[in-house]
């Protein structure tokens, strides 16, 4: 409505075509709209689940490394493949077991070098495993938009060694009958309070020798320690047959 030149008022109506336009346009505005907002909702969906599987896989690969490192410290060589694969099915993702055989490899580490593959479990002095889990995701809300699966990977190289020198380092946990195992003799963890002698052994232990005073992973037959806190973890150990304890009441009164 607009006012004309002798004052008079000129009423105006928009014709039905540009109202037809205008409620089409809004309507498109609105199918994109929505389209955005269920793009957003499967990547929030699809990506936090592509997530946890990750961490799943990542925990599965640092089990089976470390079970696997653990059986070739205990000569076990190529046997430590059936060990990994024992601890795959253990930790499973999402049901399904993520590592295979060949997935499961022997090998060295240095700091500066990372790991190096061996090929052999019994040549070339390996002293790590490396192992790679696998996962295919299947998406659920990304298909309406052509994505169907991913896959996911998850490693770790676990190092078996010893600590050749004093500094700083200080392990929190050490298995109390491997140190008894070290002297020899057939002590049992639960009876034998290490002597003054026996203490200047493990001292005068060379670097060879102390290969076999490993930390308290080893918690049992058949059984790796767990993740967990430091108190979930002491309660574990300590409900073992005394083979690995943290912290002992006969060392409190040495």
């Amino acid at each position: 409505m607009r006012r004309g030149i002798a004052g008079s008022v000129i009423a105006r109506e928009d014709h039905p075509t540009q109202r037809r336009e205008r409620r089409g346009f809004a309507l498109v505005l609105m199918v994109f709209l929505l389209f955005v907002f269920a793009a957003s909702a499967a990547m929030a969906i699809d990506v936090s689940l592509a997530y946890v599987r990750r961490g799943e896989l990542s925990s599965a690969a640092d089990a089976t490394a470390l079970a696997g490192v653990v059986a070739l410290g205990g000569g076990a060589a190529a046997g430590s493949v059936d060990t990994a694969l024992h601890y795959a099915d253990l930790n499973r993702v999402s049901g399904t077991v993520s590592l295979a055989a060949a997935d499961v490899l022997p090998g060295t580490w240095t700091a500066g070098g990372g790991f190096v593959g061996t090929g052999s479990w019994t040549t070339g002095g390996p002293f790590a495993v490396k192992t790679t889990t696998r996962y295919t995701l299947a998406y659920i809300f990304a298909r309406l938009f052509g994505f169907s699966t991913k896959n996911l990977t998850g490693v770790a190289v676990a190092v078996r060694g010893s600590v050749g020198s004093e500094g700083c380092v200080r392990p929190w946990a050490v298995s109390y009958q491997s140190l008894l195992d070290q002297i020899g003799g057939g002590f049992s963890a639960l009876t034998h309070d290490l002597t003054a002698a026996e203490v200047a052994t493990l001292k005068a232990a060379t670097i060879a020798a102390r290969v076999a005073v490993r930390f308290a992973i080893d918690i049992g037959p058949g059984r790796l320690l767990a993740a967990g806190t430091v108190g979930e973890i002491a309660a574990e150990i300590a409900g073992t047959n005394g083979d690995a304890i943290i912290a002992r009441r006969r060392q409190a009164r040495a």
